[in-house]
């Protein structure tokens, strides 16, 4: 008996030498398509939608999705060049006058595509339901910037304490 209690005397030691390895990180994009998942689930909730609304709701929903996505990508590049043309040595002003109006026009566009999307979300919308869209987006958006703030703060905690 005793040779079997005396190992199981060390198992919290040896246990806690060896931690559980750490979960895989995230698939890029996963966290992204669970997000869109809730989303959804909540929207059609929140706005009480029949099924005809949200076979036409969700198409328009993703595409003013895409072209949110679509738009900071674009602009995300255009700086970048503009960022590299005002390291280089021989910029000239008409050349970042150029690239400025690029991003001005930019932005622009997706204005107009987001303005035309949400006409037509309009359209599919009850007057009640359009006022608890433009609720539901800002609390939800709110809500993800949150989160994501936590979740950087968590993250910079745990690396001081692996440092």
């Amino acid at each position: 008996m005793k040779k079997i209690l005396f190992p199981l005397l060390f198992l919290p030691v040896i246990v806690a030498a060896h931690p559980p390895p750490e979960p895989p990180p995230l698939e890029r994009g996963k966290p992204k398509k669970m997000i869109h998942a809730i989303r959804i689930w909540k929207l059609t909730e929140e706005l009480d939608l029949s099924e005809e609304q949200l076979a036409k709701f969700l198409p328009k929903l993703n595409r003013l999705d895409d072209t949110k996505e679509e738009f900071h990508k674009k602009r995300a590049d255009a700086i970048k060049e503009m960022r590299h043309l005002l390291e280089s040595e021989k910029v000239s002003e008409k050349e970042l006058k150029k690239k400025i109006g690029e991003i001005e026009g930019i932005r622009k566009e997706f204005e107009k595509e987001k303005d035309k999307t949400r006409a037509e979300i309009k359209k599919i919308l009850t007057i009640p339901q359009q006022a608890r869209f433009i609720i539901f987006q800002e609390k939800f958006e709110r809500h993800m910037k949150e989160i994501i703030r936590d979740i950087k703060k968590h993250r910079r905690i745990e690396r001081r304490r692996r440092d």
